[in-house]
């Protein structure tokens, strides 16, 4: 009897280990890369299509003062105030899309015609 109980113990520690092996590793979370939520930004979106995606994710715009900055574009959950240029926020179009090229493979027709 002692020798089935065994038995069943091994057959049952084999099924969860393969079960917890098929089971997806979570993504490593880096606060300083958002992660896009819905339809992946594409090496070839159009900054139109590429600013929509980040905003669905929680990117936000806000005008500056136009004395030096016309607007900020906000990474998710931070702030101008509280936060880091070019860390938390960009102060130029062409810094989210220097960031999208680095961190989201991105290279968007219009960054190639500028």
């Amino acid at each position: 009897h002692q020798q089935n109980t065994k038995n069943e113990e091994r057959a049952t520690s084999r099924k969860k280990t393969r079960t917890e092996k098929q089971q997806p590793q979570p993504e490593p979370h880096n606060s300083l890369v958002p992660k896009v939520l819905g339809t992946p930004i594409q090496r070839n979106d159009e900054w139109e299509i590429l600013w929509d995606k980040l905003r669905y994710s929680g990117w936000t715009c806000k005008m500056g003062s136009g004395l030096m900055t016309d607007y900020y574009y906000i990474k998710p959950d931070k702030d101008v105030k509280t936060g880091s240029a070019g860390t938390d926020y960009f102060t130029s179009k062409e810094d989210v899309m220097e960031f999208a090229a680095t961190f989201y493979n991105w290279s968007g027709s219009a960054r190639n015609s500028q």
